[in-house]
């Protein structure tokens, strides 16, 4: 769930959020934000980084997947904007 999502506020840099989530898992084998409540994990969500993955994969995938992890969703990229980059 991305961080607005918590607020109420859902669009499509929400969906953005989900699929960089959805990519950090793949890359780690791991969830993203996880916990053992879900009260801990709106607050990993809202609070705290989420781990970095390993440097074996691409600089470019590395960064698409920081960019979507944005916590802001005004400085996550658009999906057009990740369809710009050369990496996707």
């Amino acid at each position: 769930m991305a961080p607005e999502a918590l607020t109420g506020t859902v669009n499509e840099k929400s969906d953005v959020w989900s699929l960089g989530c959805i990519f950090h898992e793949f890359c780690t084998l791991k969830q993203t934000f996880a916990a053992s409540t879900s009260a801990q994990t709106k607050e990993r969500i809202q609070n705290e980084p989420f781990d970095p993955i390993s440097p074996d994969y691409s600089p470019e995938l590395r960064e698409l997947i920081w960019l979507m992890l944005k916590k802001d969703p005004t400085v996550r990229p658009t999906v057009a904007e990740l369809l710009e980059k050369p990496v996707v």
